[in-house]
C-alpha cells in the first residue's frame, strides 16, 4: 500500500487524460505544471532560487502540458492508487 496522504504534505489529485480518471498521492509541489513561471515569479520578487534551471526533482519536465503529461504521468506511477486502496487510506485517518 502506498503511503498514506499527509496534511500539508501530500495532495490526493484526481487527473482525466486521454478520457481516463486516475488517482494520485503525492508531494504538492510536483503539481505545479509550469514550474517556469513559479520559479521566475518567485525571481522577480526577490527571492533566491538554486540552480532555477535544475527540474531533476521533477523528472526534468519543467512545463506539464499536452506534449509531456504522458511522460509526467507515465513517471509519477509509483504515486499512483486505485479507488478502493484511496478510500481504505481516507477512512483509516
Amino acid at each position: 500500500m502506498h503511503n498514506k496522504p499527509k496534511y500539508a504534505e501530500t495532495i490526493i489529485v484526481l487527473v482525466k487524460y486521454k478520457k481516463s480518471f486516475r488517482w494520485f498521492v503525492a508531494d504538492k509541489e510536483i503539481w505545479f505544471l509550469d514550474l517556469k513561471k513559479l520559479i521566475s515569479s518567485y525571481l522577480e520578487k526577490g527571492f533566491e532560487i538554486p540552480n532555477p534551471d535544475d527540474f531533476s526533482d521533477r523528472f526534468n519536465i519543467a512545463v506539464v502540458n499536452e506534449d509531456t503529461a504522458e511522460d509526467f504521468l507515465q513517471k509519477l506511477s509509483d504515486f499512483e492508487v486505485g479507488t478502493e486502496e484511496l478510500r481504505k487510506m481516507l477512512e483509516q485517518h
